[in-house]
């Protein structure tokens, strides 16, 4: 079974090293449809706001383009979403 925004978190991983590999885009965000990376941002509300200008509510993925990821929050009241 597939699952939203798999493709998105390959096409992140697999692109990453590239992009790190230009100091210029370190704490920026990715803007990723599928396979394809869209664009770069500085922000992640500029990032957002593209994604949604040029997709809808089509999935879409926006990730910050940084060597080792820290979780900005968490929450342990989470419960199983079943679909």
């Amino acid at each position: 079974m597939s699952h939203v925004l798999d493709c998105e978190m390959a096409t992140f991983r697999r692109v990453l090293p590239d992009l790190l590999k230009d100091p210029a885009n370190h704490g920026k965000y990715v803007l990723i449809q599928g396979d394809t990376v869209d664009t770069i941002w500085d922000s992640i509300e500029a990032a957002l706001k593209a994604g949604y200008d040029r997709f809808g509510v089509d999935v879409f993925m926006v990730k910050k383009i940084v060597e080792h990821e820290q979780p900005l929050w968490f929450s342990r009241s989470l419960t199983q979403c079943l679909s």
